[in-house]
């Protein structure tokens, strides 16, 4: 095979990326990538075996390689390297661009052929050669770029510029979602960047203003608190009241909540969807992405609804914005995003709240409102008070004039759910004395901070009446009256004593009656023993042979014995 020949079968450096990003994986499918790059499946069989040769084992060893050291180590014959970028200058002294990669840099910068000819004039200016005419270069351009998008499964040609325009819709699909307040039917919502076709999408249990406003608002906070200028819908009773021909009459509260981001809603006609086609496409992947066996163990999971759309977000980056695009590993979604969309959107300060339906109630004096068959605690201090209670998919939010003064996860079950920090001192006391002795656990580790012969006499009685079969609520009982009796009295070392001489008495007198007798008696004892010993010490005085049979009393007296 001549040098020549080779150089024309010589694949470009993206090329080759791609085809090892795909046949390098676990699961490599030869003749569907060489259908959709339009090669032969030899030629991908012969860059993975070439990948493997040298040593190849994942596309991050690949990806770290320049181009012009990919073509080197791919095609070591290659004299030149073939880069990606190669401008020459013919014998008629013509400035010969790269028209690939000219065209690559059109579709990713979003330019059009004026533009990439006014470029391709000054750098002819720079190497002092002659330009080609805008005709020749515009038809060598327009082959490349034919080239470049006819390998896609459809591509609509659309042209939009970074950070204007955003695509919203749901999918068709449904889905079940275990969460903690049961199983929740929900749709996706998925939110496109037509110029880069980045994607966003979240779980709304409802395709309704309430969740499409607020995942709208997850999204902006997700992306810095940057918007576009337009958001392109469809006629969602959602977002649009009314479509007849040119007369469009907007939900009010989406478009007022849109007016507070300060982003402009452009309805799509009546059956146009290729109108917001980057979203179609998306919600297709992302449709195609939740069936499979990932996302669908974990809608098993129970999780809020904002837990499970985090997690649907973080598949969506890894498997579609990250994704190959276009032919394209390196310039992908997420690449074009970053580097020319977030720059060119709009920050915003703030995001504007929702002006969701609520229900006014006033607190009553035990500070529990009631919602359905469940009870949840407001702060003490606003008894007597109207406060304003918002029912979400996951959380109860409860507002004192605007501002949230509670927030509690949602249970439509009977029950109560109770913040410590909305009690009363005195009702947050109770609690803890309660939580003290709340099971077996927590009143042996209180016990222990206490005394380790308490502690131990605790511990006996309980093993006892686990191995005895007795009464166990009984047992906790009389070791809670046994730990209270430590607590009030002052004598702490004496009652340690009585602990461990309770211990050696019989089994059924470990109980706080038999603790206070014991408790009593060492009292009296060291009573009686201190007044003896009073006695036992006084002070015999023998000064002389005059004074030998008196003695000191208490009170200085000499007494005569």
């Amino acid at each position: 095979m001549t040098a020549s020949n080779q150089d024309k079968r010589q694949l470009e450096a993206w090329k080759i990326r791609l085809i090892c990003a795909k046949c390098l994986s676990p699961d490599p499918k030869v003749r569907e990538t060489a259908r959709n790059m339009g090669l032969s499946p030899n030629t991908v069989v012969s860059i993975r075996s070439k990948a493997r040769l040298l040593g190849y084992s994942s596309i991050e060893e690949i990806t770290s390689l320049s181009d012009e050291e990919l073509i080197r180590r791919f095609y070591p014959a290659s004299a030149s390297g073939h880069n990606t970028k190669t401008d020459t200058v013919d014998k008629n002294n013509k400035y010969v661009p790269d028209f690939a990669y000219t065209a690559r840099m059109m579709l990713e910068k979003k330019l059009d052929s004026n533009t990439a000819y006014n470029e391709y004039r000054e750098l002819t200016f720079k190497t002092k050669a002659l330009p080609f005419s805008k005709g020749y270069f515009c038809r060598r351009l327009s082959a490349e770029l034919k080239e470049l998008t006819a390998k896609d499964d459809y591509y609509f040609k659309q042209d939009f510029v970074y950070g204007q325009v955003l695509q919203i819709d749901f999918t068709g699909d449904t889905y079940n979602l275990l969460t903690h307040n049961g199983m929740v039917r929900c749709w996706i919502m998925v939110l496109t960047w037509p110029a880069s076709y980045y994607t966003y999408a979240a779980f709304v249990s409802a395709q309704s203003t309430a969740e499409s406003c607020r995942v709208i608002s997850n999204a902006v906070r997700f992306w810095g608190n940057r918007v576009p200028s337009i958001l392109v819908c469809d006629n969602a009773k959602a977002f649009v009241s009314v479509h007849k021909g040119s007369h469009i009459v907007l939900n009010q509260a989406f478009s007022d909540f849109m007016s507070g981001l300060g982003i402009c809603v452009d309805a799509a006609p009546v059956r146009h969807p290729q109108v917001k086609s980057a979203c179609e496409y998306s919600v297709s992947l992302v449709q195609r992405l939740a069936s499979g066996k990932v996302l669908t163990e974990s809608f098993a999971q129970k999780k809020t609804l904002d837990e499970h759309s985090k997690f649907l977000q973080k598949m969506v980056d890894k498997n579609i914005n990250l994704g190959p695009f276009r032919n394209s590993i390196d310039k992908t979604r997420s690449y074009l995003f970053n580097t020319y969309e977030l720059p060119a959107t709009r920050c915003v300060s703030s995001i504007p709240e929702y002006a969701r339906e609520y229900t006014t109630l006033v607190v009553p004096r035990s500070y529990y409102i009631r919602v359905k068959e469940h009870e949840y605690s407001v702060p003490y201090q606003y008894i007597g008070k109207a406060v304003d209670v918002f029912v979400g998919n996951d959380y109860i939010v409860i507002k004192f004039e605007g501002q949230e003064i509670a927030r509690h996860l949602r249970t439509d079950t009977e029950g109560r759910t109770c913040c410590p920090q909305h009690m009363p001192s005195e009702h947050q006391s109770i609690i803890r004395e309660k939580e003290k002795f709340a099971d077996e656990t927590s009143l042996l580790d209180y016990a222990k901070k206490l005394c380790p012969e308490l502690y131990n006499l605790c511990a006996h009685k309980l093993s006892l009446s686990e191995s005895s079969g007795a009464n166990r609520a009984n047992a906790l009982k009389s070791c809670k009256g046994m730990i209270n009796f430590y607590v009030k009295h002052e004598a702490k070392d004496l009652i340690a004593i009585c602990c461990t001489s309770l211990l050696a008495h019989s089994p059924h007198m470990w109980n706080t009656p038999c603790l206070k007798e014991i408790y009593i008696q060492k009292t009296n004892q060291l009573f009686a023993d201190s007044k003896r010993k009073k006695y036992d010490t006084a002070e015999i005085v023998r000064t002389s042979s005059d004074q030998a049979y008196l003695r000191k009393t208490d009170d200085g007296d000499d007494e005569l014995i």
